[in-house]
Order: C-alpha cells, then structure tokens, then sequence
C-alpha cells in the first residue's frame, strides 16, 4: 500500500530490506508508476547489519499525479564489500493500491 499526499503530487511507501554486515549501500531507492503519472525515485537509508528493516520513502511524480488504486512500485538496492570491491544488488516489484 502507498499513501498519496501533496495532492498527488507524490506516494509515501513502506519497503523492507536487507543486507549482509559491514557493506556499504550504494545507492537504494523505490519507484512508483500508474496509469497518467511516473515517479522520480524515492531513496530510503538501508541499514546493513544483516538483519531485516523497515523503511518509508517519499518518492514524488515527475510525470502527472498519483490517484486512488492500483500502481506498480518497484524497489532496488545496490552494495558494496568494502574491503573487497565486489557489488550485490537485489530488487522486488508488485503491484500496491494506493490510498488518500
């Protein structure tokens, strides 16, 4: 479910990650689109201690505005091994309804 506010200007949404102990987050972010309007992205802080967290993004359209139903939100999250360099990402889409 997301939350339209700032008359439909923009979505509040509630994602929730994970990511192994001791990375660093690149970059972590949701998007949101719907018939008649598209988001920029909403970036949230993922936390990596290896444990599951929840987080609220604001993400706002740049495209038309948000309306009361279905839309499609996808959310994206990119890490980095600080002492070896290697990357890992990880992503999840779906459809959420969104309310006023």
């Amino acid at each position: 479910m997301g939350k339209i506010v700032d008359g439909g200007t923009a979505v509040v949404v509630r994602v929730a990650g994970i990511c192994s102990s001791g990375a660093d987050v690149l970059e972590a972010f949701v998007t949101v689109s719907q018939e008649g309007a598209s988001s920029n992205m909403g970036f949230f802080p993922l936390t990596c201690d290896g444990a599951p967290h929840g987080y609220t993004a604001r993400i706002t359209a740049f495209d038309g505005t948000f309306s009361p139903g279905e839309a499609f939100a996808s959310a994206y999250g990119l890490i980095i091994d600080p002492d070896t360099g290697q990357t890992d990402d990880g992503g999840h889409s779906r459809t959420i309804t969104l309310f006023v």
